[in-house]
């Protein structure tokens, strides 16, 4: 803590400590209470004095407490430090006012002393509760943030790995739908890079985004993927998190053979405050393109940027619908001005 910053705490704890110590005694006897109490010299010089030790114990306690975990039992014991040690002080001024200055008048006088000590040091606690309570907020926003960047972090390389997989089954087959792929690729690739940066993104943009993966898509898999957006109904302070689409529409691909016979179709459509993508299951096409091997990144780290986000999370479900299956996997949305719920 700076100096000019525990100066202007040690007046504040002065401050606190001399009217809650006056309010109690006001409140205790308030018959032979007089505002002329409130200026006295002595008791102020006590009040800067039970503060000073407040303080010195806080910027150790907080100096410590930066370098270490915080902790309970840390709180506990710095508070504990600070009674005690306002206790001594209280003893060593009594005495010395006993003995020196004048002989104690009355029971009234002697506790007096006491209770402002007891005032000072929960009042010093009060202040150190502050501190700490910012400082566990502070780590845990700090938290939350490396956290995410982690998350965001495998998406890139994922996204480049499997679209080189791609790209690698193109160069063999087709080079010219290989350079026609590259082109896409770059295009929507500056996108992600773009948006990578946000936590969150439009659902129009998204859509957007979607709308040109599943282009990149089709170059591997000619008119075999088809995607329809139904009417959203979506307000501009509506969102999900960023690259959900392309990790949905990414996993649906994955995990199907989509052909010219057999095609994946994708359809996104609103449920309530959720997003819901929905493709059909391809069990029977006779295509010698084999499934790639799903290592599970990309829906995991869905499930666990959303459990950041807020208290939703997605729902993976499968449907028999007319001998048909469906794989659906419906997204939270969220509101602009959404922050995390815990």
């Amino acid at each position: 803590m700076k100096k000019g910053l525990l100066i202007k705490e040690w007046l504040g704890i002065t401050l606190e400590t001399y009217l809650l110590y006056n309010l109690l005694w006001l409140s205790i006897d308030y018959r032979d209470f007089h505002w002329s109490y409130l200026i006295d010299p002595l008791d102020v010089a006590y009040c800067v004095s039970f503060a000073f030790s407040s303080i010195v114990i806080m910027h150790i306690s907080l100096k410590k407490t930066l370098r270490n975990k915080i902790s309970p039992q840390r709180f506990f014991l710095n508070g504990l430090l600070t009674f005690l040690l306002n206790i001594l002080l209280a003893i060593a001024f009594e005495t010395i006012s006993n003995t020196y200055v004048w002989p104690a008048e009355g029971e009234d006088f002697w506790f007096s002393t006491y209770i402002m000590c007891i005032v000072a040091s929960f009042v010093s606690v009060v202040h150190l509760l502050y501190h700490y309570t910012g400082i566990i907020k502070q780590q845990y926003e700090e938290n939350i943030s490396l956290a995410k960047s982690n998350l965001k972090a495998q998406l890139d390389p994922h996204f480049v790995f499997n679209s080189m997989n791609i790209l690698a089954g193109l160069v063999e087959e087709d080079p010219k739908r290989a350079e026609q792929f590259i082109l896409s690729f770059s295009r929507i690739y500056r996108n992600i890079i773009y948006n990578l940066s946000n936590d969150t993104i439009t659902i129009s943009d998204a859509m957007r985004l979607a709308k040109d993966y599943v282009v990149i898509m089709n170059e591997r898999f000619p008119s075999s993927i088809e995607l329809i957006i139904e009417d959203l109904h979506i307000g501009n302070d509506e969102k999900i998190i960023t690259m959900a689409s392309q990790l949905i529409i990414e996993n649906a691909v994955k995990h199907n053979r989509p052909s010219t016979e057999c095609p994946l179709v994708i359809t996104i459509r609103r449920q309530d405050n959720y997003l819901e993508f929905t493709n059909n299951i391809i069990t029977d096409n006779s295509q010698t393109i084999e499934k790639q091997e799903s290592s599970g990144l990309g829906l995991n780290n869905l499930f666990q940027r959303y459990a950041i986000e807020c208290k939703e999370k997605p729902v993976i479900t499968t449907i028999d619908e007319d001998d048909n299956k469906y794989y659906s996997v419906k997204i939270p949305i969220l509101k602009s001005n959404e922050s995390i719920n815990h």
